[in-house]
């Protein structure tokens, strides 16, 4: 059992209990500074995570039950990508990440190596992709979507696509606390 927590001597890392006794798993940012370790998610025989260090800024990471890796400095030198909402789908990991290129958008990480998945609104601003949930084969989220605003979106592991225009015209739904219940998708919107 993973989770993040502080002794009072290091700051909030990376802890394990196997049912006997709980230690510290790995501390990725010694001394009584903290790495965060968040968003922790069990994906082909790691865990990962995303978690901040002073050299690299919050990034993605995975830990084997050894070692702890950065495996992917979406956002280069110091600054955050700041990945988050990591959901498992269709044998790859999906999650938020913002770089100054593509601003907030879909990323996904394979076992090897993590890269773009969807560039939803090209240019710096991007779809801020929040609530991941698989639903009937296809991974919902919302996000940003051109003049429509924040909505529900729909990717197939290949594309993006409006999934649901709550609020027609420019006017955002902004839905959110998507959750699957007896074969349907529900959440909480506004219409208009």
């Amino acid at each position: 059992l993973y989770f993040k927590a502080t002794e009072g001597t290091n700051g909030n890392e990376l802890w394990q209990h196997d049912g006997a006794s709980t230690t510290m798993a790995v501390n990725i940012n010694p001394g009584s500074a903290s790495s965060h370790p968040g968003w922790l998610t069990a994906y082909g025989g790691e865990l990962c995570f995303s978690a901040w260090d002073a050299t690299n800024g919050h990034e993605f990471w995975t830990y084997d039950g050894t070692t702890a890796s950065l495996t992917g400095n979406i956002r280069s030198g110091s600054d955050s990508a700041f990945p988050n909402d990591l959901t498992v789908y269709d044998g790859k990991l999906y999650f938020n990440a913002i770089t100054d290129a593509t601003g907030d958008e879909l990323y996904k990480y394979d076992g090897t190596s993590v890269s773009l998945a969807a560039d939803v609104i090209s240019g710096s601003t991007g779809s801020n992709p929040a609530n991941l949930t698989v639903f009937d084969g296809k991974l919902y989220f919302t996000g940003e979507w051109g003049t429509s605003g924040r909505e529900l979106v729909r990717f197939d592991g290949t594309s993006a696509s409006l999934a649901g225009d709550f609020s027609f015209g420019s006017g955002a739904g902004t839905p959110a606390d998507m959750v699957e219940y007896d074969g349907g998708l529900y959440l909480a919107a506004a219409a208009g």
